[in-house]
């Protein structure tokens, strides 16, 4: 009688099936942590885009503001868009979030939607003066919604007089 060496058909199927769960275990637990991905990439934007703009202002001597009204909205295929601006309007730089990542206006504190910095590279609060922005009116936070409700979020603080930027 001749030992035969292998698997059963049925072996082998219990073994894909088994494999399969697992991978798709994995999977939906990897797909439902891209917003929180999403959202990490985009602060880290936005805290490029607040040091671009307070470069500038010392650069060009000048105010300029990181303007967050478009960001509380999607643009399209695109979440919200901060634009970086000189005093007078004229935008310098814009900086797009993605899908369904905005400004968290109830969890964010910063006045009239606007961060900006003085020609030392200083933040102003709403009236132009660098003495009125303090830790009241410092942080920005960007969430990842699904419909109106935000999924995932992260912040960070301009930090008072020197106006560097913290991650929270």
């Amino acid at each position: 009688m001749k030992k035969h060496i292998g698997f059963t058909l049925f072996e082998l199927l219990i073994t894909v099936f088994i494999a399969g769960l697992i991978s798709l275990l994995a999977i939906s637990n990897v797909l439902s942590q891209i917003p929180n991905f999403k959202v990490k990439e985009d602060i880290k934007s936005v805290e490029q885009a607040l040091k671009k703009a307070r470069s500038s202002a010392i650069k060009k001597s000048c105010v300029i503001n990181a303007d967050f009204a478009k960001a509380l909205n999607n643009n399209g295929e695109n979440g919200g868009i901060i634009e970086i601006t000189e005093q007078d309007g004229t935008v310098l730089d814009s900086i797009i979030l993605s899908h369904n990542s905005l400004l968290n206006q109830s969890s964010s504190t910063i006045q009239n939607n606007i961060v900006a910095f003085d020609y030392r590279g200083q933040p102003l609060d709403s009236t132009g003066a660098t003495d009125g922005f303090n830790n009241t009116n410092n942080s920005i936070t960007i969430s990842y919604y699904d419909g109106s409700n935000p999924k995932f979020s992260e912040s960070l603080t301009i930090l008072p007089l020197t106006g560097n930027i913290s991650k929270n």
